[in-house]
């Protein structure tokens, strides 16, 4: 939900649209250092710990941009710095899913079931994500919506963490 709208919020911020430019490629180079470390971190660090430390980062990049200010030249360079944070937590949560899924199901189920993970994740979230929060901004603003944004990884977290008792 918060990908979808950046842009939105930026502009309310008063950055300009040369500055935008920079979200994909800063979010870019931190998605692919992650993926490229994926594997170290799974063999350093646990599922839950991993997952827990995406969700967190995408919580703190939801509360931060809700302090951000409008026409302040530090809110700007923020926004922009948390694309790494980001790309971080992207590419985290997705190639640790990857790596469940992988574990959870024999070889020859796997491509079934990686294709179900990325419809949940890029097909319905995607989408869910998008008419809801088009609604959220239209009608109470980016401030609501990355409260929003916060509440439901919060929520989301606990269930996961509920889940791996």
């Amino acid at each position: 939900m918060i990908s979808q709208f950046l842009f939105l919020l930026l502009k309310d911020l008063g950055m300009d649209a040369s500055m935008m430019g920079w979200t994909g490629p800063i979010g870019g180079v931190a998605e692919v250092l992650t993926f490229w470390m994926s594997r170290k971190l799974f063999d350093t660090y646990s599922v839950t710990l991993l997952m827990t430390v995406a969700y967190v980062s995408f919580i703190i990049r939801a509360l931060a941009y809700m302090c951000l200010q409008p026409n302040e030249s530090v809110s700007m360079i923020i926004a922009l710095a948390l694309q790494i944070l980001n790309g971080f937590s992207y590419a985290l949560i997705w190639s640790t899913a990857v790596a469940e899924v992988d574990g959870f199901f024999p070889v020859d189920q796997r491509s079934v079931a990686q294709g179900i993970l990325a419809a949940l994740f890029s097909g319905l979230g995607y989408g869910l994500g998008c008419i809801i929060g088009g609604f959220v901004y239209a009608v109470y603003g980016s401030i609501k919506l990355y409260q929003i944004s916060a509440f439901i990884c919060t929520l989301s977290l606990v269930v996961f963490l509920s889940g791996r008792r």
